[in-house]
């Protein structure tokens, strides 16, 4: 592996040897608008294409790293070529203002444009899944491991070093959070996705739930004059296999626009779960495996009616239903202390259960004037319903297999979340400022019924101590207002103060609880940024978040893995607090740098507690840590040739954590480093053949009470385009050597842990997708307005 990127570096230096000038410029129409994402063309007198670019929303392109040689220099707009040139070049140029002619009235122009894969602005990273070889035959959660700088496992969706990021989908917060949001967001077909946004520093418009910050999904829109219908299969084969099958339609003419898709999968994969507890006495060795199958089916639909020039209404609907199964079996061998075997410990279990979702929501958007005054307008609902019941049989045996003991138990837990919500939001361009404010209001009702019957016996004993009704209320009530102003071409500063009162009640019938919060809090934000020159900016932040407990963390109910393990929630969590400064400096909008510093209150989180006397394992939940977060990273956006599109970055965290309750864990001080880097490669001239090379490396991880092993992988892709583009195939072998395991360590009571899962992430995806319709449009709408935001899930 080594030598392969020591081959590939080598390889591209030598192309570059020659490549020493850089030209730039600016592209204006007559009217004297900026052009944006205008095409620029280097072709050599043979009339190959050496190098392309696009101009940005202020019409400006750079181009670098140009071999002396005499070039066609040509800029094509809405599909039509626009200016044509020739350039000697020998040195750096800049050719100033261009002016371009731009004829938006032609009945029929075919735009097709390629966007850069990886994108970094001021406040979040951009991956254009349209340009990737990922865009058919993933789901969003599959598109999220491969987006850099984030992490995602069994359970959670972190940002690399950070924890708490909080998942949008259009603007809107989704209201789920742990395997249940992982769950909902397998639903949603990467044929469906535009782009996904990571916002490390969110604005203070949106919510300010999420310590490390937001990632934003964005859905594709249906394109202006033009209907289109797309369907795609695929099937992923790792241990066990999955498919999928999806179909699209977009329909959008005159004052109407339609959006209507369905998505089904069946199948599953196999998870392992190992782990080794060293008793002072004893050291016992689980072996688990798992097969979860999770059939699901989905469907949305989007409707929106241009009332007149100014006003728009809409409406939308998602929903879906899963069916997930899956039969686990684990034996725990116990050994002595010179380890030798002493009796074995084997479960057997059957997981059974449904869920479904459905979300509405009805905006209104309105152009008060021609100035940008612009008023919106969103009510949601959603409701989210997870059931599910758990047989298990834990039988313990001596090593000439003779019975100690039998154990057989059932627990049932039926969950349905309901949330409601309204806001308005004004955005206002004034002499001194551009101003935006708004209000929301949400309110979420969750309740959980659950049993436990003793079965062990033959004949079914209730629990009557783990029967339990615990519904949890939480009312939000916010108003924020934002303020940007351009102080000339060089000093651009942003200010924000968001406030959101909450009120929370946890009621438990069983264990006879009951609790309230209310509390009302400031959330500021403040951006700072210094344009040098063309080449250097350099931006600082701060702004405070909060990190709420997930429904499910505040639920007591016990969770029963075997007779000896044991996990269950906390109603009394509180929310955790982190203030944070970062500071970025971008180079040729190509090189970022950053680094961060953040504090955080009241960090809650799962640590495991062992009784060396009755040899269970709990897994409780509990605030119990303050933390220090220092950050530091760089990455790389490399588009020289025209034929790579390359990410690279570096990223390296730093924890200081102390306790702030009497927890019998062992926690540390340290941190790690994460390398990723994303390579995108067009094989012909007309990009119908492209090549995908991911790789990512993790050093080993100190962090509270984990230390965790190094891992890494290794993906590899390819996809080609035939019939326009309009037919695709991919196929994509994901963690090719099998090395993204995770093993982890903790002491506890004195008491050494070690675990070990793997979640079937070597897979071969292969996928087909394929378009129709009428994808000429007659004027341009390029990048249409702003989405609404989504209600939390």
């Amino acid at each position: 592996m080594k030598a392969l990127f020591i081959s590939t570096a080598l390889f591209l230096t030598a192309l570059s040897v020659n490549a020493q000038n850089n030209i730039k410029g600016t592209v204006h129409t007559a009217e004297k608008a900026p052009v944006d994402f205008a095409e620029i063309y280097l072709i050599d007198t043979k009339g190959n294409l050496v190098q392309s670019a696009y101009t940005n929303e202020q019409g400006t392109f750079e181009i670098h790293d140009i071999a002396n040689n005499t070039y066609s220099f040509q800029i094509h707009s809405l599909g039509v070529k626009a200016y044509d040139k020739n350039l000697e070049i020998n040195k750096d140029l800049d050719l100033g203002v261009i002016t371009i002619e731009q004829d938006t009235k032609l009945d029929e122009i075919v735009v097709e444009t390629t966007k850069k894969v990886f994108e970094r602005k001021v406040d979040r990273t951009v991956f254009n899944i349209e340009s990737s070889v990922h865009a058919t035959n993933n789901d969003a959660v599959d598109l999220l491991k491969l987006t850099p700088s984030l992490k995602v496992d069994n359970e959670s969706i972190t940002i690399v070093g950070k924890s708490s990021v909080r998942v949008m989908i259009n603007d809107k917060l989704v209201q789920l959070s742990g395997e249940e949001l992982l769950n909902y967001l397998k639903s949603i077909p990467s044929d469906n996705i535009k782009k996904i946004e990571v916002i490390t520093t969110p604005p203070a418009k949106y919510e300010a739930e999420g310590n490390s910050g937001l990632i934003n999904i964005v859905l594709k829109e249906a394109p202006a004059e033009a209907w289109n219908n797309q369907i795609s299969a695929g099937y992923k084969q790792s241990s066990k296999n999955q498919f999928r099958l999806s179909n699209t339609f977009n329909y959008n003419k005159d004052k109407v626009s339609l959006i209507a898709g369905v998505s089904g999968t069946k199948g599953g994969l196999n998870v392992i779960e190992d782990n080794k507890i060293f008793y002072p006495t004893e050291t016992w060795v689980g072996d688990s495996k798992r097969y979860n199958n999770n059939d699901y089916l989905s469907g949305n639909i989007q409707v929106d009616y241009k009332i007149s020039d100014k006003t728009t209404i809409g409406g939308q609907y998602k929903g879906g239903i899963g069916d997930p199964t899956f039969d686990d079996y684990s034996n725990i061998v116990v050994n002595n202390s010179v380890n030798n075997p002493v009796k074995y410990i084997k479960t057997l279990s059957e997981n059974t259960g449904n869920n479904n979702n459905q979300s509405a929501n009805l905006n209104l958007t309105h152009n008060i004037d021609t100035l940008g005054t612009k008023f919106t307008a969103d009510v949601d609902y959603f409701s989210y319903i997870n059931n599910k019941e758990r047989l298990f049989n834990t039988k313990t045996t001596a090593v000439d297999n003779s019975v100690n003991n039998m154990f057989i138990a059932k627990s049932t837990g039926d969950q349905k979340i309901e949330n409601f919500s309204a806001k308005v939001d004004f955005e206002q361009p004034l002499k001194w400022a551009k101003l935006s404010y708004g209000a929301k209001a949400s309110f979420v009702v969750t309740k959980n019924k659950t049993n436990f019957f003793n079965y062990t016996t033959g004949v079914p004993v209730e629990d009557l101590k783990q029967k339990d009704n615990f519904e949890y209320k939480e009312n939000t009530q916010a108003v924020y207002v934002n303020a940007s102003k351009e102080f000339n071409d060089k000093w651009t500063m942003q200010l924000g103060l968001r406030l959101e009162n909450t009120q929370t009640v946890g009621t438990s019938q069983v264990y006879n609880i009951e609790n309230k919060k209310n509390y009302t809090k400031l959330f500021p934000t403040v951006y700072v940024a210094y344009k040098m020159n063309e080449d250097n900016t350099f931006s600082i932040n701060y702004n405070r978040r909060i990190s709420r407990p997930a429904f499910w963390e505040l639920n007591p109910f016990k969770w029963y893995i075997n007779e000896y393990s044991i996990a269950q929630g906390n109603p009394s969590l509180a929310p955790a607090f982190t203030d944070k400064v970062e500071l970025n400096y971008t180079y040729k909008g190509k090189l970022d740098f950053n680094v961060s510093y953040g504090e955080t209150k009241d960090n809650f989180g799962q640590y495991p507690v062992v009784d060396p006397n009755t040899n269970y394992q709990n897994y409780y939940r509990d605030n119990f840590t303050n933390t220090k977060n220092y950050n530091a990273g760089v990455s790389y956006t490399f588009n020289t040739f025209p034929w790579l599109q390359s990410q690279s970055g570096l990223y390296y965290f730093y924890t200081q954590a102390s306790l702030t309750k009497n927890v019998d864990i062992v926690i540390k001080d340290g941190g790690g480093a994460y390398l990723t880097t994303n390579n995108t490669f067009f094989l012909n001239s007309s990009k119908t053949w492209t090549a995908q090379l991911d790789f990512w490396y993790q050093t080993r991880v100190q962090s509270n009470a984990w230390d965790v092993d190094p891992t890494y992988g290794l993906n590899f892709g390819m996809k080609y385009a035939m019939l326009d583009k309009k037919l695709n195939l991919s196929v994509y072998a994901n963690d090719i050597f099998r090395t993204s395991t995770t093993n982890v360590y903790a002491v506890t009571n004195g008491i050494k842990q070690n675990y070990f899962n793997y979640y079937d992430q070597r897979y071969v995806n292969v996928g087909i997708s394929y378009s129709f319709g009428n994808s000429k449009i007659k004027v341009r709408d390029h990048q249409g307005g702003n989405t609404d935001e989504k209600n939390r899930k």
